[in-house]
């Protein structure tokens, strides 16, 4: 079989400079090249690409579940909406300031469009496995983080080694053992750390969020706590 790495490129969200978006794409094209693997950049904004078709059609029809009512069919296609690079941007950001200024809700709604990026990756590239670089702490802190959202019933399915609710692309977790502190030191010894990008979180570009444990977003608040344990 052979192996691709997909980047999503979410600089978008994170109001950073253009030079150090592409000094940070620059970094990951470099990894690729190192590790011998096929790049696809992909970028957050892009999510604005899917129309409504395809979202009601391709990619969740592949959704494993039984539906009881009968999809409505019309003979007419909506005409998805042309939007430049700029434009879509434009369109994320302001779609992110009109939520709550916790990092909760932004941090959802990025990691939804991420997700929906991916299978879509998946499916039209005809890829029917997708390996995410989810740490065991990671993994502890969602599942605490959708308690605390009263989504519960979601982790067994959100957080599964092996995610096959979707019948062409399984998503895999091999990396659910391994401590965040074992993967950084991995990456030290393995002379990795010239490839490491970072963006501030969400919730710190917010000022007012700093007086709230967290900075305002849960997911913040228990990775800190999982991370002291």
């Amino acid at each position: 079989f052979k192996s691709r790495i997909l980047h999503i490129n979410d600089a978008a969200v994170h109001s950073v400079s253009e030079e150090e978006e592409e000094s940070n794409l620059q970094k990951i094209k470099r990894y690729a090249e190192h590790a011998k693997f096929e790049l696809d950049i992909i970028n957050i904004e892009d999510i604005y690409d899917m129309d409504s078709e395809y979202l009601n059609g391709k990619l969740f029809k592949s959704y494993n579940i039984n539906q009881n009512s009968e999809e409505k069919k019309t003979d007419e296609s909506p005409v998805p909406q042309v939007l430049t690079k700029a434009g879509k941007r434009l369109r994320l950001i302001k779609l992110l300031t009109a939520l709550s200024d916790n990092g909760s809700s932004k941090d959802d709604m990025v990691a939804s469009f991420r997700k929906l990026l991916m299978l879509k990756y998946a499916l039209d590239k005809k890829l029917n496995k997708l390996f995410v670089a989810e740490s065991g702490q990671k993994i502890a802190t969602k599942s605490l983080a959708l308690l605390c959202k009263g989504r519960g019933g979601d982790i067994f399915n959100d957080l599964a080694i092996q995610d096959k609710r979707f019948e062409d692309v399984t998503i895999m977790r091999p990396m659910n053992e391994f401590l965040t502190k074992e993967i950084l030191v991995y990456c030290h010894f393995g002379k990795l750390s010239e490839y490491y990008i970072s963006y501030p979180k969400l919730e710190d570009n917010v000022p007012g969020n700093k007086k709230y444990p967290g900075n305002g977003s849960i997911d913040t608040l228990l990775e800190n706590f999982v991370d002291k344990l």
